[in-house]
C-alpha cells in the first residue's frame, strides 16, 4: 500500500520510501490466517465454469487459484485534469520501484 502524495518526496531525499509504502500484510493481519492467502501475480486467465483463475509469478511459474467469490479489481489511471502536455512531459508515480 503506498500513499502517493507523498512519492514525489521520496525522489528527492525528503522522506524514506520506507515511510511511504507499508506491506499489505502490515495493514491487513488476517491474510496471516491460514484460510486466507495473497498471491502477487499477473492472472492470466479466469475459468467461472472451473471458478479457477489462472496466474503467472513474476518468475514464470504457472499456477491456478480456486475461489468461491471472486471480486476483479482494475486498478487506476493517472489524471491529467485537462492540462496540455502533461502525458509527453511527466512520469507518473505509482509505486516506490518507480
Amino acid at each position: 500500500m503506498v500513499f502517493t502524495p507523498l512519492l514525489a518526496s521520496t525522489t528527492v531525499g525528503t522522506l524514506d520510501p520506507r515511510s511511504v509504502a507499508v506491506h499489505i500484510t502490515d495493514i491487513q493481519k488476517a491474510l496471516f490466517w491460514p484460510q486466507n492467502s495473497l498471491y502477487i501475480a499477473e492472472a492470466t486467465a479466469v475459468l467461472p465454469d472451473k471458478k479457477v483463475v489462472q496466474a503467472r509469478s513474476d518468475d514464470g511459474v504457472m499456477f491456478e487459484v480456486a475461489y468461491d467469490k471472486l471480486v476483479v479489481a482494475t486498478g487506476s489511471q493517472g489524471s491529467t485534469f485537462g492540462i496540455p502536455g502533461v502525458l509527453e512531459h511527466t512520469h507518473f508515480l505509482r509505486d516506490v520501484h518507480q
